[in-house]
């Protein structure tokens, strides 16, 4: 339960630094 729950986080975290990343990167696709 802990490593699912663990690998929901680490998950989480990357999808938000690349959504930050990305948008830092490319800011022209603003929506």
């Amino acid at each position: 339960m802990g490593c699912v729950l663990l690998v929901g986080v680490i998950f989480v975290m990357l999808n938000l630094l690349s959504d930050m990343l990305y948008q830092f990167f490319d800011p022209r696709t603003k929506s």
